[in-house]
């Protein structure tokens, strides 16, 4: 009985040893690709860099190994979109995308003209040109402040847009003499201003109400 026990225990053990043992097989998740100016930069280069004084297009284009043949062309077939030759301008920030290879050839060149337009230069397989516009977001705001020397410092020391100055300048044109503004004037005014990426303002938008008091007179708007 003591030999069966001893037989049967050595046969469970020799097929646990041959049971198939199930691996796990763990799936890496694939790198998530991030496109910026409609390029995927996983597969490029990014270079930055402005526009430097007596720097052209061309010159620019070129210390990037593109033939004089293929820059002439890239400048007629954009004119109609953007004309790069004439417009490019001295301390200008750009974006050149170029290979990843030794050559480092551009692939694209992305002229920041303003805060909300990319002129895009695809050159790489095809030669186009497309204005890229980011997306902006308004925002009602509220502002208002007592004047101690003039409206434009006024606005500056709360921190408030600039342009806003000028804004208020137009509307009261005909009628407030800001060149003679008595301390202790004041304002108020409900106004539009525009952001992109959440935090950057590029601009006022519509003046919704404003009020101007000077010299005790009411002022509205």
């Amino acid at each position: 009985m003591k030999k069966i026990g001893i037989l049967f225990c050595l046969l469970l053990g020799l097929f646990s040893c041959k049971k198939e043992i199930t691996k796990k097989t763990v799936t890496k998740p694939k790198p998530q690709k991030v496109y910026k100016y409609g390029y995927d930069i996983s597969n490029f280069n990014i270079v930055k860099d402005t526009v430097k004084k007596n720097e052209t297009f061309g010159f620019i284009l070129d210390k990037n190994h593109i033939a004089p043949p293929i820059i002439n062309k890239i400048v007629q077939k954009s004119k109609p979109v953007f004309d790069i030759a004439k417009q490019l301008r001295v301390g200008k920030p750009y974006t050149i995308i170029t290979s990843k290879d030794s050559l480092q050839k551009a692939a694209a060149f992305i002229y920041h003209a303003n805060k909300v337009e990319d002129i895009v230069f695809n050159i790489k397989d095809s030669i186009y040109s497309k204005i890229n516009k980011k997306q902006i977001k308004t925002i009602e705001k509220t502002a208002s402040g007592i004047i101690n020397s003039n409206l434009s410092t006024a606005i500056e020391e709360q921190g408030i847009n600039y342009a806003l100055t000028y804004k208020l300048s137009d509307i009261y044109a005909w009628t407030v003499d800001f060149f003679h503004l008595q301390k202790g004037d004041k304002f108020k005014v409900i106004y539009e201003e525009k952001f992109i990426n959440d935090s950057i303002s590029v601009g006022i938008g519509e003046i919704k109400a404003a009020y101007f008091e000077h010299g005790k007179k009411p002022f509205y708007a």
